[in-house]
């Protein structure tokens, strides 16, 4: 059972419908239920939410949480791709993209090149 005034992720993401359907050309929404898919395991649908980047190109956080799944699907050079486009709008991200990979690394033993 949920904590007092916390939400479920049901809960979440039904909000977060409701919400692009009111706003569909809204990134942000968009960005908000990918994490909930992501904490969810719901590869596919969070990869169609981040797919709102293209609405919004400057979202270099978009770009990394992208990157993250991509990996999670095993799809390296698709998330060498989201990875280096984040970086090249914003360097200080660099961190969170090697935290990622790293625990995608010890999650799923894999060896990823490096970027």
């Amino acid at each position: 059972m949920p904590e007092p005034g916390k939400a479920t992720s049901i809960e979440l993401f039904c909000d977060l419908d409701k919400a692009i359907g009111i706003k569909p050309r809204d990134p942000d929404k968009y960005y908000n239920r990918g994490l909930v898919r992501l904490a969810k395991a719901d590869l596919d649908g969070a990869i169609a939410d981040y797919k709102a980047v293209e609405t919004n190109p400057r979202s270099a956080v978009t770009y990394a949480n992208r990157g993250l799944v991509y990996l999670l699907q095993g799809k390296i050079a698709d998330a060498n791709r989201d990875f280096e486009r984040c970086l090249t709008m914003d360097a200080s991200l660099k961190s969170l993209i090697e935290k990622n990979r790293n625990a995608v690394k010890q999650q799923q033993g894999r060896v990823l090149p490096a970027l």
